[in-house]
């Protein structure tokens, strides 16, 4: 009798990560996902090389399966990016991704002279929502948001939140809120 070999298949996602400009971007974190619109499951994660290149390859696909490819550059320099793929077992799946020019909203909070470190701050807009803690500081920096106007929500450890200031945010620079002060109990207002 003779033995039975069995191949195991495979297949290649790979491709490169590059800013609008055809620049590749290196250090940007690619996940891959089973398809599922902001869901499925992650099956690995790989960081782009210096010429912004990522693999991926997957054991005994199925041929048609789909799957999602994600990038974020954790800097918030670029806007947060996926697409979906469809696995071709016979040959290498080639996926590049264009990463948009990301702005950022920033700014400084202070409670009765002092940073107001309790504090979340939160930009809201159409199509992107970003978040961050005030530092020792008292300051707060929220990258990777797309061009467009964005509703900046300042909310407490007690979970109060201020009235939101409306801002524009537009790629590559940075919006600067005017430095915020608490009144415990009476909201944000602009400090003068």
């Amino acid at each position: 009798m003779r033995p039975t070999t069995t191949v195991a298949l495979s297949a290649v996602v790979t491709g490169t990560i590059s800013d609008p400009s055809g620049y590749p971007l290196a250090g940007i974190t690619v996940a891959l996902f089973t398809e599922g619109r902001d869901q499925g499951t992650r099956l690995d994660t790989t960081i782009t090389d210096d010429v912004g290149g990522y693999r991926f390859t997957r054991r005994q696909p199925v041929a048609g399966d789909d799957y999602r490819v994600e990038a974020t550059d954790h800097t918030g320099a670029h806007v947060f990016t996926r697409l979906a793929v469809t696995i071709d077992p016979a040959r290498p799946t080639p996926q590049d991704l264009t990463m948009p020019v990301a702005g950022y909203v920033q700014g400084t909070v202070v409670s009765d002279e002092q940073p107001a470190t309790d504090m979340c701050v939160t930009a809201s807009g159409a199509h992107a929502t970003g978040a961050a803690y005030v530092s020792a500081k008292g300051t707060f920096r929220i990258g990777g948001l797309p061009p467009g106007e964005y509703a900046v929500t300042f909310q407490d450890a007690d979970l109060t939140a201020r009235e939101p200031i409306v801002v524009s945010v537009a790629a590559g620079r940075e919006t600067t809120i005017e430095d915020q002060v608490i009144d415990l109990g009476q909201g944000v207002r602009a400090a003068r």
